[in-house]
């Protein structure tokens, strides 16, 4: 779902990638993979993600100029290593900062920025 506003719940997310969306995760696992032999995780590209409740997250990918508001927040993007910003925080500050490939997050294409 690229470009999209979506409302995620019961499992219904687990293994999806959303690029330069705006995604509410409801529901303890809204947002985790659904099969946990699979290792196919939701996956955030772009994405302004609100994660509602603690767990909603916790097995997401965060990736470039991905963001998050939420209890479920997890610490860091999928590297483990760059905390992941909040969306409505600093907004300025986030959609100016710089991705590995010299673009903004603004370039990028995250809603919160556009």
């Amino acid at each position: 779902a690229n470009h999209s506003i979506v409302t995620c719940s019961d499992w219904s997310c687990g293994s999806s990638t959303f690029d330069g969306s705006v995604v509410t995760c409801k529901g303890s696992h809204s947002c985790n993979r659904r099969d946990p032999f699979v290792d196919t995780k939701t996956k955030f590209v772009a994405s302004q993600v609100s994660c509602e409740e603690e767990g909603s997250c916790a097995q997401a990918d965060f990736g470039t100029c991905s963001c998050c508001d939420g209890a479920g927040c997890p610490a860091t993007f999928a590297n483990g290593i760059q905390a992941l910003p909040s969306c409505t925080a600093d907004p300025a500050v986030f959609c100016a900062g710089i991705a590995d490939d010299g673009r903004t997050c603004t370039e990028w294409g995250n809603p919160v920025c556009l």
